[in-house]
């Protein structure tokens, strides 16, 4: 199922994530055209999630994610490598889970490469995202 949603401002929102609804501040988008990119990073605020479906800490990290969206303020652009390699490509996404933090205007400001805990997602997003 592909819902998407589009978070505006601190609204609060429901949306479908799989076949699970979340409460969040945030969203969690799957990226449908590679077209779409451009204008889902300029909006600030984005976690562009690198991801395969066979990928075990793909999985695992989405879940995080579930949590991150449900306490911040940001969206989670979830971007299947094996269908946009040249995303992967262009952003030199060599292993996955890869994270990429988008701030204001499609500014890059962050990379995490391989899973990580919530704890440090948030540190990230304070730094970068809460300023």
């Amino acid at each position: 199922m592909n819902i998407k949603h589009v978070a505006l401002g601190l609204m609060s929102a429901t949306f479908l994530v799989g076949a699970h609804a979340v409460s969040a501040k945030g969203s969690i988008n799957q990226l449908s055209s590679a077209a779409e990119f451009e204008t889902a990073i300029k909006n600030g605020n984005v976690i562009v999630d690198f991801y395969a479906q066979w990928c075990g800490p793909c999985r695992g990290l989405s879940t995080t994610l579930d949590a991150i969206v449900k306490e911040h303020d940001v969206t989670v652009l979830k971007v299947d490598v094996d269908k946009y390699q040249s995303l992967a490509s262009k952003y030199r996404v060599s292993s996955i889970p890869h994270l990429v933090f988008f701030h204001k205007k499609g500014s890059k400001v962050h990379e995490q490469k391989g899973a990580c805990s919530k704890k440090a997602l948030e540190a990230v997003i304070t730094k970068h995202f809460n300023s």
